[in-house]
């Protein structure tokens, strides 16, 4: 976790107040593309402001070395590191938009990753033998209208040696 003068963007996922006290989750990254991380913070209240403030990482999640390399290159617009994860007859389908093969998914990293800044904080993730499933709070500059705040996605993972041969993305209508 980085506390330091570097610029970061925070982003409140959600609040609970309660009689003495506030609580909150936020998503906080560099703006140079580094790890998001959510935070859970814990403002304890006395009647002339705070008293106490707690902050620590929801939790530490162990991800698969592809879910992994594939958060990092898209925090950090990294195309060449993100397209290098799929293999050459890769599929992606994502906004009921299938996009089959590099050539293709090079594109949709262009135009749909990188042109709206997407940034993924993953929260949860299951692996099996053959596929992984990880679900991430998703945020950037797209519109917004008529999504949820926090924008879920689970990213369903299949394939070999550490190489992505099925993306699929879908839209929780629930948080996570």
């Amino acid at each position: 976790m980085f506390f330091s003068r570097q610029r970061c963007d925070v982003r409140v996922v959600s609040v609970e107040p309660g009689p003495a006290h506030l609580s909150l989750e936020a998503h906080i990254g560099s703006r140079d593309g580094g790890p998001i991380e959510l935070l859970s913070c814990t403002l304890r209240l006395k009647e002339a402001g705070i008293a106490d403030l707690e902050i620590k990482a929801r939790h530490e999640i162990a991800l698969p070395a592809v879910v992994e390399a594939l958060v990092q290159a898209v925090n950090g617009k990294d195309r060449g590191a993100l397209l290098a994860l799929f293999t050459d007859e890769a599929i992606v389908n994502d906004e009921l938009q299938e996009y089959r093969g590099r050539q293709r998914i090079g594109s949709w990293i262009d135009n749909s990753l990188f042109a709206d800044e997407v940034r993924l904080a993953v929260v949860d993730c299951h692996c099996s033998e053959h596929s992984i499933a990880a679900t991430a709070h998703a945020s950037g500059n797209f519109d917004r209208r008529d999504l949820p705040d926090p924008l879920v996605l689970t990213l369903y993972f299949a394939g070999l040696d550490g190489r992505i041969e099925q993306l699929i993305i879908v839209q929780n209508a629930s948080g996570a």
